[in-house]
């Protein structure tokens, strides 16, 4: 007969291999729920508010004018790391347009090539092809018809982005339709 087959059995080898996997799997499972529950967190504290003017503040550091209506933002600004965009429209009175710029950081303005009317997501103030087109998804057209441009100011980013781009167009005498773009590389 086999030797050990008729040594008795040794129960405290067992239960210390068993708390040795306990603490194994313990420390594994603690951080990996550490990473997880802070990531939710990052990812709560990041999302864009259901406010319109809270996510403007946030992504592009602005505070809008009080007659700011129809707000719309697109872009990948909250949840983007490094290559991000954020992009805004919104209709605003006239009458606030030089409080609104008087807010800003101004660092360069550029008046259109044409006034001729056109798709102000389509083409910036210039006549170029913009990047809210392609770039920002799909905003809803909340005026009639095309617009004529006004003018395009850039900006220094109260945020840190790497550039910040504003333009206005006409949508009446006393109506405008304002672009935000920030952008970060």
């Amino acid at each position: 007969m086999d030797a050990n087959l008729s040594e008795p059995w040794d129960s405290q080898a067992v239960p210390s291999k068993v708390n040795g996997a306990k603490k194994v799997l313990i420390g594994l499972l603690v951080p990996l729920l550490l990473v997880v529950v802070l990531a939710a967190v990052i990812v709560v504290w990041k999302m864009p508010s259901s406010d319109p003017r809270i996510r403007v503040k946030a992504e592009n550091g602005i505070l809008l004018p009080a007659s700011a209506a129809k707000i719309q933002c697109r872009g990948d600004a909250w949840h983007g790391f490094l290559d991000r965009n954020a992009y805004t429209v919104f209709e605003m009175e006239r009458g606030e347009q030089a409080d609104f710029v008087a807010s800003l950081k101004v660092t360069g303005r550029e008046l259109p090539l044409s006034r001729i009317p056109a798709d102000p997501i389509a083409v910036n103030v210039r006549g170029e092809n913009d990047y809210f087109k392609s770039d920002a998804g799909s905003f809803e057209q909340t005026w009639a018809g095309d617009l004529a441009p006004l003018e395009m100011l850039s900006c220094q980013s109260p945020i840190a982005a790497d550039w910040l781009h504003v333009e206005f167009w006409q949508i009446s005498e006393t109506r405008l339709l304002v672009k935000i773009h920030s952008n970060w590389n």
